[in-house]
């Protein structure tokens, strides 16, 4: 084990200390099976010590990837420590047994990273099993980073994801699927096959919340004339820009993606086309070099250092100067969106001050209460009449609503039309 590894054990075994959060890789390699973190939530509490175990599949949900949520679990639990157990972080391909398989295994290393005096630790975990995840293709990126294709099993239905090694909690791309049956022969029998099943991507299923919002936002930026295009800075699976095709199929859709492989993943993975995308393969800071004219910019792009407290997008999309290249290609009442997720507030504040300094008029959604995307609204000109925006979203919902924007229609406009200025305010 290594000398930080070790170090990271002592710290994590020390007495109660309130407010720290340690993390240790199991074993300390690129290949690790387990990746546990400790929170000190008290100085002491009816249980000294408790341990969950996130099932895959839910690692990237707010109540396990923040120290928020896990305060929840900790409270749930009523314990001043709380050990939290991810399993296979790095989709290495480990397998498990049941719980009890896990705690025997852990039981050794959860003794040592107890308080002293813990006495017996309750191992604890969501549901009735570890779930289930399911590596279907890994790969390297022009970039210097990989991705990882998978699959897993939320109740009835299957979702496949698209995530970066570089920050394997954060889901790039959430698409449903389902499995494509095998045709008949001409008696009616199904046709045996040892080829590997098929599956079928629904291209209608807007799994993100965030995605729908950011569909809102496009769908209404204008109020007087029709969305002529929309250029999306990243393309992640290409989930938004399939949603955007089926919303706006007479809109022009660019794309600006500075990795190669993730267009190929996107084709072959996750259902997206070409067909009627202006694809470019390059680097989304000068993107905008060579664009005369557009209706909406949208920014969604990953930051590859995951101990940043933005990971999306990366500061350079935050530059002022970055941002007054977006300003001057955007027609009047044009918008940039941005999606942002960032674990510092400090570094959130930071980014409304610089996209204050730019733009004329700053909107934020929330798209759930637990999400940690936040979809940014910047506007040249004065903001839409409140009454006319929801009627132009209501008239879209109207309209069959197949990407379910309706759902998000009062969250949408209370985030966006009741802004805590406030607390822009004190960002300054």
């Amino acid at each position: 084990m290594s000398a930080q590894a070790m170090a990271a054990l002592t710290l994590a075994a020390a007495p109660l200390k309130k407010g720290r959060t340690t993390t240790v890789q199991i074993p300390d390699d690129e290949r690790p099976r387990y990746a546990i973190k400790t929170l000190d939530v008290a100085e002491e509490a009816q249980t000294p010590c408790a341990c969950f175990v996130v099932p895959r599949g839910r690692e990237h949900e707010f109540v396990f990837s923040s120290d928020e949520g896990l305060k929840q679990v900790a409270g749930s639990a009523k314990c001043a420590r709380l050990l939290v157990v991810n399993l296979d972080p790095q989709r290495a391909g480990h397998s498990y047994g049941d719980v009890r398989a896990v705690q025997r295994e852990l039981e050794p290393l959860i003794k040592d990273l107890a308080p002293p005096g813990a006495g017996t630790v309750p191992v604890m975990t969501a549901g009735n099993d570890l779930g289930r995840r399911d590596v279907v293709a890994t790969g390297a990126m022009d970039s210097g980073d990989a991705y990882v294709v998978e699959q897993v099993l939320d109740g009835s239905r299957t979702l496949r994801r698209l995530l970066f090694r570089s920050n394997p909690r954060s889901i790039q791309t959430e698409v449903a699927v389902s499995k494509v049956k095998p045709p008949k022969t001409s008696n009616g029998k199904k046709k045996k096959s040892k080829a590997k099943a098929q599956w079928r991507v629904d291209g209608a299923d807007v799994r993100s919340a965030y995605h729908r919002a950011i569909l809102a936002a496009v769908a209404t930026s204008r109020l007087d004339t029709a969305v002529e295009d929309v250029v999306l800075v990243g393309l992640g699976g290409g989930a938004l820009a399939t949603a955007l095709q089926a919303l706006l199929p007479a809109v022009k859709i660019r794309v600006v993606e500075l990795d190669e492989a993730v267009v190929d993943v996107a084709e072959r993975w996750f259902g997206f086309s070409r067909a009627g995308v202006d694809v470019t393969v390059g680097d989304g800071l000068t993107a905008f070099d060579d664009v005369s004219e557009a209706d909406v910019v949208v920014i969604d792009v990953d930051a590859k250092d995951a101990s940043l407290g933005m990971s999306c997008p990366p500061s350079a999309f935050l530059e002022p100067a970055y941002l007054r290249k977006v300003k001057r290609v955007l027609r009047p009442g044009g918008v940039c969106i941005v999606n942002i997720v960032a674990r510092s507030e400090k570094a959130f504040s930071k980014a409304m001050v610089d996209l204050r300094a730019v733009f004329d008029d700053i909107r934020i959604c929330d798209p759930t209460d637990d999400d940690i995307n936040r979809v940014v609204v910047a506007r040249m000109g004065s903001p839409p009449d409140r009454d006319a925006w929801r009627a132009r979203l209501r008239n879209w919902c109207a309209a069959g609503d197949p990407l379910g924007l309706e759902v998000l229609l009062d969250r949408f406009d209370q985030a966006v039309f009741n802004v805590d200025t406030e607390a822009l305010d004190a960002c300054d």
